[in-house]
């Protein structure tokens, strides 16, 4: 594990306490690969991990959960006669413990799962096909993407009590969902009239454009109880970089020494989880712990970071 701090911003923007985290890395054992998507408010972390590549064959990936120190890995139980080579990632995980993800078969097509209770199962319905579970709140209510041939391209879902209920940004060509907070706003990213990706925020039927001044392309993807949302950004200054949006502000977020990084998911607590490549172009999970906490006062919109860090 490497503790570090984040690079003082770049953006130009004054953040007088700005990200100020203690990163730690996620690797799992002899994985030329790890991923870290989702954390929970125990600290509990959801990912993927490549296997080391066998000469001639594609590597294959695989969900991790990350519990008090412990790698445990998340496979899709296969039939008999199925391929065992199917890739699974752990996207999202709730304080129930409940997983979600996706799982790819050898022929191609992803399905979303959820793991509860220790229960693996396929997400489906009948009105089209569901290709991701993306993020899951503590109500265990899902967001996720679909296919569907009546509706062509990527689309968004919301799984509430059994009831889908597609989550479209009005106009786009494609929309995709990566993260769902309590209140049942979803973030993701769609691709609009223009043809371009752009970020956005849904919340009670309204969809607020999220695309970071000076970026080419702002992908946010997760969102906490606080309405902080977090994500990646690409083109603003050279590679790919995290950012927390609160309260209209952003931040950067950049692992210490990194080429390049990428942040997924926000817990409750503030801590945040991504991964981030290294010089010689290996990919690491890691996990953010704020030395400051954010402080709204209404826990509803987020806010800059003022007030030392501290367990709830």
């Amino acid at each position: 594990m490497a503790n570090g701090n984040v690079a003082p911003p770049t953006d130009g923007i004054p953040h007088p306490f700005a990200v100020k985290y203690d990163f730690k890395t996620i690797d799992v054992p002899d994985a030329p690969s790890t991923k870290a998507y989702g954390i929970n408010d125990l600290g509990h972390v959801v990912g993927t991990f490549s296997h080391p590549q066998i000469p001639g064959q594609f590597s294959v990936n695989h969900g991790f959960l990350l519990k008090n120190g412990e790698f445990t890995t998340i496979e899709y139980p296969h039939a008999p006669g199925e391929s065992p080579d199917i890739a699974e990632f752990a996207y999202d995980i709730n304080n129930r413990g409940q997983i979600v993800g996706s799982y790819r078969m050898g022929h191609g097509f992803d399905y979303g799962f959820r793991i509860d209770g220790g229960v693996f199962s396929t997400i489906s319905t009948s009105e089209f096909d569901v290709t991701a579970a993306r993020g899951i709140n503590d109500a265990g209510t899902i967001a996720g993407n679909f296919n569907s041939t009546r509706i062509p391209d990527l689309h968004s879902f919301m799984l509430k009590n059994s009831v889908f209920t597609v989550v479209d940004v009005p106009a786009s060509i494609s929309t995709t969902a990566h993260g769902i907070n309590i209140a049942e706003d979803i973030v993701g990213e769609y691709v609009g009239s223009d043809g371009k990706q752009h970020g956005y925020l849904s919340r009670r039927g309204s969809i607020t454009v999220i695309d970071r001044p000076g970026a080419q392309l702002t992908t946010p993807n997760g969102i906490n109880a606080r309405g902080q949302i977090v994500g990646s950004t690409f083109g603003e200054t050279a590679g790919t970089h995290g950012f927390l949006l609160a309260k209209g502000k952003y931040f950067s977020i950049d692992y210490p020494g990194a080429v390049s990084t990428e942040v997924f998911g926000i817990n409750n607590r503030g801590q945040v989880v991504g991964d981030y490549q290294d010089a010689e172009g290996r990919t690491h999970g890691f996990v953010g712990t704020p030395k400051y906490r954010v402080d709204t006062g209404d826990d509803q919109g987020g806010s800059m970071l003022l007030l030392p860090f501290s367990k709830p």
